[in-house]
């Protein structure tokens, strides 16, 4: 339902605000950071892939509008936390935001 739809939002922008973090942060920070966003990538792909189980119809949801959406959030907040321009589009296919999802 409503709530599944929200959760897989949320999900969806998370994984891409990490894929932005591990593509933009250098140095110290990445060091630092790295392995954490890479096992929060993978624990929100993990997630998906149950939500969609439970809920196979949002599965039409998780589309390129969804990961546009998703995108700007993302980006913006990833812009706020560095200080940095993240690209305009969304530099990661479908496959590189939900892998194991589907």
């Amino acid at each position: 339902g409503a709530r599944h739809q929200r959760e897989l939002d949320s999900r969806v922008t998370q994984i891409l605000e990490h894929l932005l973090k591990l593509r933009l942060a250098k140095g110290l920070i990445l060091e630092y950071n790295q392995a954490g966003w890479q096992a929060s990538v993978f624990r929100q792909r993990r997630e998906i892939a149950k939500i969609l189980r439970y809920s196979p119809s949002l599965r039409r949801l998780a589309t390129l509008d969804l990961i546009r959406e998703c995108y700007k959030e993302a980006a913006a907040a990833v812009a706020i936390e560095y200080k940095v321009e993240p690209p305009a589009d969304c530099p990661f296919s479908e496959e590189d935001i939900l892998s194991a999802a589907t």
